[in-house]
């Protein structure tokens, strides 16, 4: 799953045309792999990060930027929160 995560949002970032968003998806998906690893050990989060990416590729396929750029923001936010929570619990 952490290889598929990965690719889905190497590939995205590259269907961007946005060289420098391409590169620094790459950079973040090559030198941060524990913390990408750790996001989804987080309880619940392999689940809510499939589902998030389904909304994300509808976007994609109807060529809606605006809905796929939400829903990107959205998964984002989600994983960092549920990161923030888990961490939290363990302290």
């Amino acid at each position: 799953i952490i290889k598929c995560d990965r690719d889905f949002h190497r590939q995205l970032a590259g269907a961007t045309k946005n060289s420098t968003l391409h590169v620094l998806m790459k950079s973040v998906t090559t030198s941060l792999p524990n913390g990408w690893i750790s996001s989804l050990h987080t309880p619940g989060r392999i689940e809510k990060t499939i589902r998030e990416h389904l909304v994300i590729l509808d976007a994609v396929k109807k060529g809606d930027r605006k809905m796929a750029e939400k829903a990107m923001t959205r998964h984002l936010e989600n994983a960092l929160s549920d990161i923030r929570s888990h961490m939290n619990g363990l302290l």
